[in-house]
Order: structure tokens, then C-alpha cells, then sequence
């Protein structure tokens, strides 16, 4: 009986376990982790208190973050013992001392000497355990479990609680994941719309923020003032002192200019030595005034020479044209073509012009027409083809310069040069072409926006599975920006030419970076849309769920291969399934090269990507098989198949035991070496763990998948064999029915158990099993019939059979093609959690309609409760036999059980049959206890059918019990 009552603790403990799952998921902030995490072990758990408390570096005692539970308001004022003699420190601060689970199961007892036993004692805080929840790496917090009673601690519990401890610090450091990437997606949004050099708004920042300043300016009726603004003599400057003194120069002028600005205004470069200023709320009466007014503090901006070093300093001037709003138009475009106008115009004129600056109403209308016509430019347009024609000659001389400068200044960045590292030095080489034709292509004057498009949404997907993240790529283009106005500006070409070959590069730029951002975020979602796919429902058969799980896996673009290993009873890593392109002949190179891999130290696999994750127990990568010198020994292996990078994740069961490992192999280089992979690997790894936890059947022992393909053939391919093993009736000896059980002879004439094939079969093949076994049982049925010999049968059913619409008719047909009454047929049901009960209760009324027996099969040993015995008419009960496991270590608690079991089901139900009755001992021992039908191998064996009626002639029909115990049942006890 205490095995009874020890199934409820258990159960509530797994739901609190999933229930907690669900809370730091849902969460929002690590301290709504936390508090909900406390709340619902202590609601859903037997747990009188749970608190997660931290001892910070200057504290006397330990912080609690979080607590539910009776007493935990009372442990902001206990004192923990750091600064009390006591000879026995509490749990909690133990663990958090030796950052290791610590557990008391009569912590009242431990702590009789301490000034805190009345609190604990109190709160009835009696047994206890205290686990570290680890947060990147460190010991964040621990995390205590109080029972009110004693002795409540044994391997399952504490392995549930280690479970919960880990689970919490999963999350978190998934939280603090989150909030570096909301971090990290902030600080990219701020570089795409900021200058690098100058971190002033950019060209893009500014496409957003005039409509908005326009929209303002319509809704409170003032004056929106637009200037384009151009430095002065700015390229003698870079030609006499260097680039590095312009950029200096331009660094330092973009400074004055914001300070010389008001709070309203605004500025935004464009590039090179341009900018764009907007002076918002201006009076409408009063806007050229207030305008000059303004310009006259902004020329204050180069009024002071810039200096570059100690001795080097430089005068520049500033030219700028200004557009008021509504007077000069009332678009956008209009204004920026006018105020464009306007400083072309004032730049000519710069000799003899009266001011810096030239308002767009003030310019002679032919003047401004002409200018206009210069500013309606199309980057794809025939006059940007005609520039780019005309500059082709000074592009291709600057292309290889252009393109190493590219790459040094690539390599100083820390995230650029690992990606860089990871390719040999010729496909560097590659690379540089590669890029330098990808610039010929951007400059062609031929080359159309969808041309663009076209090519730079298969760059963005390839430079998504290197590993460049957004923010490289956007800072990568910056570099390519500024390096291309750098060598315009060295170009002896007019202003407008070189603006207007900027503006069309700064234009296909922006086109060819968009649609490479927009193609890596779909490859982000592809790979994340993996994870948010609805976990399957308890009870599951693992080979479905692993093959489903790695073909998705293998779908994901740029995914060459996914294997899954798992090791023998021979110590052998075996890969279980393949999956993707390569999978398949990855898996017979890995057999060919060094046959059944193992982790010995003379293995070459124990220092593989796959092996140290079997043995760490942690993820690990290789970021590419041809300059990772950890690669070397599989280099030749991996090249042929396209195979340059992988990862492998170790998958734990909920005994936090290796089960398998999963190993993704790339066709790129870096592919899974970010940050934001290594976090869909981490969801990966819990996800999976979650697939294995949630599968029902055991998942058997390994077998390659070879082996696995092989056995599944031979069943389906003529090697089923249906053995049969008596049930009887253990007072009078008479041959009740047999129960026929699946085998597979193999071509040698070998018979294999169902263990080792059964955890093989997806759902589909155990309902074929069932439909070829029922097939050949009532053939045998018929048989023996011809012989007279009248033997009803029973046969396991599927639970995913019985809920089959067809299923019932099928039956039916099969019975009646055989001529055998449906009364004679039991079908003995596995229940299955995951089906939903009014389903099942369903599909067993149509099945007792047919006038088949209905057994609920293995009680004991699965998900049945009392209430669903009691509610469905279920013909026969069958006890499992591991009831009867630890009948000669506790026959007291076993014969107690075995009663129980034994009462309830009578009263219930027509038939009680007990399973396991190994020998005459257990056999008379069980009917001492009332058990009037059994079977096992102290009856029978299961029997090949042409084997059965000499079994039978042999056996007649013998009383299996005398009625009294013998000597022998004395080793019970």
C-alpha cells in the first residue's frame, strides 16, 4: 500500500514540474519567474514552502527574492547563522556555501541547537532541500523546498527538484538572452539610422523624421525651414592634411553644428561633407527673420579653425540652400529639390555671393528651374546610367583598392574577423572577386532595382547562415559607403556628378540591403518556427516524434545533414536516425571510416563535436571542418558532402541521464556560432528534452539505422510470427484463453523479442502489427479448431488503433471472414493519457456493441486511475507484473498491493487476471490472495502455435493451487 500512496506525491510532484515549465515561459520579468515559480510548486506540489533566496556580497544573511508558503513572510528577519557560532548551518545556506544540493529529511532535529529552531519548528518546516540555480554560468540564487513532514526526500524527488532548479536557471538565462537581444535590436536600429563616423542621424533616420516634422508643422499652422548644406573647400582639407584629418574635421564640425542649433531642430548627414538641417516651429509671420537669426549662430560652426594635432589646423566655409514650408511647396520632395536648388545655385556663385546661404524664393526663376532639373534625378533612371557610363573608367581603378581597404578595415572588427577566420586563405581570395564583381554589378549602369533585389535576397540567406548578423551587415555597408565617398571625393569630377553618383550608390545600397535583411530574417524565422511548433501529446511513440522532429530540422535552408546518436549496451554511439540531403551518406562515411564510434581514449570519436557533447554533457560546435584544427580528422570526410560546420546537443531524460545526442551539420561556415543560434540551439536542446520526456513507450535499447530498417522489413515482409501464451484458471487448471504475442523469426530462423523491436515502430506500423498479428492469431484459432480444439484469444491493441473510425468494422470483417464469435475475441488495451478519455470511452462502446471483450491491459504499470476503472465497462482487468517485481525483497507491501488491486477489481469487473506468476511460489501465493486467473512462465512460456496442443496434451487441465501454502511460500517472508 505504500506503493499506492506513493504514486500521488509523484504525479503532483511531475505536474507542479510542468506546471513551473509553464510559469517561466509565461513570464515577463525574472521576478514574476521567480514568484510564480514558488506559487505553483507550493499550489500544485506537496511542498509546504518553496523560497529562492541570494546572499549578496556585504549581507550577514541570505535575500530572499521570491517565496510562497507557511513561514516564508518570517525570512526577511532570520538570521541565516553567518555571524552565529551554531553547529549545524541551515540547508539553504550550506548549499549556498558548497554551491551544491544539500537536503535534511528532519531538519527540526538537525537544528535543536540553533536560535532558529522555534521559527522552524513554527512553520512546521521539517524536511528540506536546498539546490543552486545557476544564471550564466555562476550561482545565482538557491532554491528550497520545505516538506511539513519528514523522510520526504528519496532519489525521485530530489532528481524533480534538481529538475525545477535547473529548469528556473534555463530560464533565466533565456530571459537575460532576450533582453541582450532586445538590447542588441535597439543598439542595431540606432546604428542603421546613424552616420558612424559622425553619429548624427543618417540619410534613413531622416526619411522618417520629416514627415512627421511636416505633419507638425500642417497641424500647429508654422513654417517648416529645409536647408541642404555642403562644406567649403572641404576636399582641400583631405588632400593636404589626409582622410584621417577630414574625418576628424567632419567628427568635430557635426558637433558644433548640433550645439549651435536649437533644442526643435535637427540635422542629418547625408554623406561626405553633406548635410541636411530642418528648423522647425517657426512663425509664420516672423520665418525670415527667425531663419537668419538661426543661420547666424550656425555659421558660428567654422568660424574657429579645426585642428589636427598640435601644429595642423584648417579653415573650411559651409554653403547652404534653405526651402520654408508652405512658401516654396508643400511636399517633402519639392522642398529637398528646392532647397538643393538653392545651394547649387549659391555654390556657384560663391565668389561673389552676399551670404553662406541662398533662400529657395530668393533665386531667379530660370535659375531655379535649371537647378531643379539637375535635382529630379532616378537612381535607375537614364541619367544616373549616363553618369555611371561616364565614371566607369575611375570605378574600375579604384575597384581593388577599394575592395582590400574593404576587407582590412572589415577585419577590425571583432565579430567580421571570426566569421573571416573560419576561411581558408583561397576562399578569401574567392571572396574578394566575389565582392568586387558584387560592386561592378551595384555600379553597372545596366543593372535594374530588381536585378538588385533578386541577387541580394540569396546573398542575405547566405549571409544569414554564416553567421553576419544584422548589425555586422549594416556596419559593414557603412565601411563600403564611406570608402566609396572617400574615392569620389579623390575623383576629379564636378559637385553635381559626384553627389549624383553618390545619391545612385547610396540609393542601390540601400536596396541591396534591405532585401538581404528582409531575406535573413526569414531565415531566422524559418529556423525559430521549428521551436514554436506545438509540442506532441503525452504518449507518443519516439520513433515518430525523433523522425519528425529531425526531418523538420532538416528542411531548414542551409541544413546538410541531422543525425541522432545513441549509445548501446555495448558502450557504441550508433546514429539512430538520419535526416537532410546528406544524412544518409554522412552516416555511412562515419561506419565505413571507423566503424561503430565509442568514447574510449584510443576512439578518434571522443574528441568530435558529437563526442564531447556525450561526454560534457554540453552543446558543442565546430564553426568550420577546414580551419578548426579540431576538424582536421573528419576534413575529408565532410568536404565531399558539402558538410563545413556542426552542432550537437546533448538531450537529458527527466533522470537528468544522457539519452541521445543531436547533431546539425551545415553547409556554411560559422553557421551556428552566433548569438542568436546558440539561443535557438539552447531552446532546441529544452524542446527536445521535452519530445523524450512526453513519449510513453519506452524508447528500447539502440540500434543503428541500418539495424532498425532491417527489422522493420523482416516484420512486414513475411517474419511476423504470432506466439501465444495460456491464461488459465489457477483453481481448476482450465484453459481460459491465449494471448498472442508478436515475434519476428528472422532468415536465419532466430526469433527476436519484442524488446528488440517494438520501441522501433512509429504509430502507423504498430496498427499494421495489430491488423497482420490478429490476421495470423485467428488463422491459428481456426486451425486448432479443425483439430477440436475451441481456444479464444487475446490480443494487444494499439492505443492509437482503438480510436481508428475504421477500426471497429475491420474487426468485424476479420471475424466473420474466419468464422470466429466476436465473444471469443479479447482485446487487451494499453491506456494512452494523451487520448482524450470521452474519445477512448467512445471507440470501447463500439467495440463491446461488436460483442468483443474489452481488457484494460498492465494496471499498475501506467496512467490508470480508480475512477476510469470504475466508469467503463471494461470486461477483464489485467494486473502488470511489476507489481509482483519486489515480491521476495517486500512480500508484505507486495501481498498488500496485489489484495487491494484484487478487491477493487472484483467488485467491478467480470475477470481479474495477474501477469508475471514466474514460478509455483508466486503462483500459490497469489491465489492465497484471491487471484483466480494468471499467466506467466510458471505456466507457460509464449509457444510457437505448432508448439501449442502438445503444451496442452501435456498439460490437460490440472488445479494450479491446492487450496494451502506450501513450505516453500515461507521465503516470503
Amino acid at each position: 500500500m505504500q506503493e499506492v500512496k506513493y504514486l500521488d506525491p509523484v504525479q503532483r510532484l511531475y505536474c507542479a514540474l510542468l506546471n513551473t515549465a509553464d510559469a517561466v515561459l509565461l513570464a515577463a520579468t525574472d521576478t514574476e519567474m521567480c514568484d510564480k515559480t514558488c506559487a505553483d510548486l507550493v499550489r500544485d506540489a506537496l511542498f509546504q514552502a518553496v523560497w529562492i533566496g541570494r546572499k549578496e556580497s556585504k549581507g550577514s544573511r541570505l535575500t530572499v527574492l521570491a517565496s510562497a508558503g507557511p513561514g516564508t513572510d518570517g525570512l526577511a528577519d532570520f538570521e541565516c547563522g553567518y555571524t552565529q557560532p551554531t553547529p549545524c548551518l541551515p540547508v539553504a545556506v550550506r548549499a549556498w556555501e558548497c554551491q551544491q544540493l544539500v537536503y535534511s529529511n528532519d531538519e527540526l532535529e538537525d537544528q535543536k541547537q540553533a536560535p532558529w529552531f522555534d521559527f522552524l519548528e513554527r512553520n512546521q518546516w521539517r524536511a528540506v532541500l536546498s539546490v543552486p540555480v545557476w544564471r550564466s554560468g555562476v550561482c545565482w540564487a538557491v532554491i528550497s523546498f520545505v516538506f511539513a513532514q519528514t523522510d520526504m526526500f528519496d532519489e525521485q524527488s530530489i532528481g524533480l527538484c534538481r529538475r525545477v532548479a535547473n529548469l528556473l536557471g534555463h530560464s533565466l538565462d533565456k530571459f537575460d538572452s532576450q533582453k541582450r537581444l532586445q538590447l542588441r535590436q535597439a543598439e542595431e536600429a540606432w546604428l542603421a539610422r546613424h552616420d558612424p563616423l559622425t553619429a548624427l542621424p543618417n540619410r534613413l533616420a531622416l526619411d522618417e523624421y520629416l514627415p512627421q516634422a511636416l505633419a507638425r508643422a500642417k497641424q500647429n499652422g508654422t513654417t517648416l525651414a529645409l536647408g541642404m548644406l555642403d562644406l567649403d573647400d572641404f576636399k582641400s582639407v583631405n588632400d593636404g592634411f589626409g582622410h584621417k584629418a577630414g574625418d576628424c574635421l567632419l567628427k568635430e564640425f557635426s558637433q558644433r553644428l548640433k550645439k549651435s542649433l536649437r533644442q526643435a531642430d535637427y540635422v542629418a548627414r547625408l554623406g561626405g561633407d553633406e548635410f541636411v538641417v530642418v528648423l522647425e516651429n517657426l512663425d509664420s509671420l516672423l520665418s525670415v527673420s527667425q531663419v537668419m537669426q538661426i543661420l547666424d549662430s550656425l555659421h558660428v560652426a567654422v568660424e574657429t579653425p579645426f585642428k589636427f594635432g598640435e601644429h595642423a589646423s584648417a579653415m573650411v566655409g559651409m554653403t547652404l540652400g534653405l526651402a520654408l514650408y508652405p512658401v516654396d511647396g508643400e511636399e517633402l520632395d519639392t522642398l529637398l529639390r528646392r532647397a538643393d536648388a538653392a545651394m547649387y545655385q549659391s555654390k556657384q556663385n560663391k565668389s561673389n555671393r552676399k551670404n553662406w546661404w541662398s533662400l529657395a524664393s530668393s533665386c531667379m526663376p530660370l535659375q531655379i528651374e535649371e537647378a531643379f532639373q539637375q535635382a529630379s534625378f532616378e537612381a535607375y533612371g537614364l541619367e544616373a546610367q549616363d553618369l555611371l557610363t561616364r565614371a566607369k573608367t575611375f570605378l574600375l581603378r579604384i575597384r581593388q583598392n577599394f575592395i582590400d581597404s574593404f576587407y582590412e578595415k572589415l577585419a577590425k572588427i571583432d565579430e567580421a574577423r571570426e566569421i573571416l577566420a573560419t576561411l581558408s586563405d583561397d576562399e578569401k581570395e574567392h571572396l574578394k572577386k566575389k565582392q568586387a564583381d558584387h560592386l561592378d554589378f551595384l555600379l553597372d549602369p545596366k543593372t535594374k532595382q530588381s536585378d538588385i533585389l533578386q541577387r541580394a535576397s540569396k546573398l542575405g540567406v547566405i549571409h544569414a547562415l554564416c553567421g553576419i548578423s544584422p548589425s555586422l551587415l549594416s556596419e559593414s555597408y557603412s565601411i563600403y559607403r564611406r570608402l566609396l565617398i572617400d574615392s569620389l571625393d579623390k575623383a576629379l569630377l564636378r559637385a553635381y556628378d559626384r553627389y549624383h553618383i553618390l545619391l545612385t550608390t547610396e540609393v542601390r545600397l540601400q536596396d541591396d540591403k534591405g532585401a538581404q535583411l528582409k531575406a535573413a530574417q526569414i531565415i531566422e524565422q524559418n529556423y525559430f518556427s521549428v521551436l514554436f511548433d506545438r509540442v506532441p501529446i503525452t504518449g507518443r511513440i519516439w520513433p515518430d516524434i525523433s523522425k519528425n522532429g529531425m526531418d523538420a530540422l532538416a528542411r531548414l535552408p542551409g541544413i546538410r545533414a541531422v543525425l541522432l546518436f545513441r549509445m548501446n549496451p555495448a558502450g557504441e554511439l550508433i546514429v539512430e536516425h538520419s535526416a537532410g540531403s546528406k544524412g544518409a551518406a554522412l552516416a555511412d562515411a562515419i561506419h565505413k571510416n571507423i566503424g561503430q564510434p565509442t568514447l574510449t581514449a584510443k576512439s578518434p570519436f571522443q574528441n568530435s563535436v558529437t563526442g564531447l557533447a556525450w561526454r560534457t554533457r554540453r552543446q558543442h560546435s565546430c564553426a568550420s571542418y577546414i580551419t578548426d584544427p579540431r576538424g582536421a580528422r573528419w576534413r575529408n570526410m565532410m568536404e565531399p558532402l558539402g558538410i563545413r560546420s556542426s552542432l550537437s546537443i546533448p538531450i537529458s531524460s527527466e533522470k537528468e541521464q544522457l539519452a541521445v545526442v543531436l547533431t546539425v551539420l551545415g553547409a556554411y561556415p560559422n553557421q551556428f556560432e552566433t548569438q542568436r543560434m546558440k539561443q535557438f540551439a539552447r531552446s532546441l536542446q529544452y524542446r527536445w528534452e521535452q519530445l523524450w520526456v512526453r513519449c510513453s513507450s519506452q524508447q528500447g535499447i539502440a540500434v543503428t539505422e541500418e539495424k532498425s530498417c532491417y527489422l522493420r522489413d523482416r516484420l512486414f515482409s513475411g517474419g511476423l510470427r504470432m506466439y501465444v501464451q495460456p491464461i488459465v484458471n489457477l483453481r481448476t487448471g482450465e484453459l481460459l484463453k491465449v494471448e498472442a504475442l508478436a515475434r519476428i523469426e528472422d532468415v536465419d530462423g532466430r526469433i527476436i523479442e519484442p524488446s528488440g523491436f517494438l520501441s522501433l515502430l512509429g504509430q502507423s506500423e504498430l496498427d499494421r502489427l495489430f491488423q497482420m498479428g490478429l490476421e495470423e492469431g485467428l488463422s491459428s484459432v481456426k486451425k486448432w479448431e479443425a483439430q477440436g480444439y475451441f481456444i479464444k484469444l487475446a490480443i494487444n491493441m494499439p492505443p492509437t488503433y482503438l480510436i481508428n473510425k475504421e477500426g471497429p468494422d475491420w474487426v468485424g470483417s476479420v471475424l466473420k471472414r474466419y468464422a470466429v464469435p466476436a465473444e471469443n475475441l479479447t482485446v487487451e488495451l494499453l491506456e494512452a493519457p494523451g487520448i482524450e478519455a470521452k474519445l477512448q470511452d467512445k471507440a470501447i462502446q463500439r467495440y463491446k456493441e461488436l460483442g468483443v471483450k474489452i481488457a484494460i491491459d498492465d494496471l499498475g504499470a501506467g496512467y490508470s486511475n480508480f475512477s476510469r476503472l470504475s466508469s467503463i465497462a471494461f470486461n477483464i482487468i489485467k494486473i502488470d507484473r511489476c507489481i509482483l517485481r519486489n515480491i521476495y525483497i517486500s512480500p508484505l507491501q507486495t501481498f498488500s498491493m496485489v489484495k487491494s488491486v484484487l478487491d477493487m477489481g472484483h467488485d467491478f469487473h467480470e475477470q481479474i487476471i495477474v501477469e508475471g506468476l514466474e514460478n509455483d511460489e508466486v503462483i500459490e501465493a497469489v491465489s492465497h490472495l484471491g487471484a483466480q486467473c494468471g499467466q506467466g512462465f510458471g505456466i507457460a512460456r509464449p509457444l510457437a502455435p505448432e508448439n501449442f496442443l502438445e503444451w496442452k496434451e501435456r498439460y490437460g487441465n490440472p488445479p494450479i493451487f491446492s487450496g494451502v501454502l506450501t513450505e516453500n511460500s515461507g521465503s516470503f517472508f
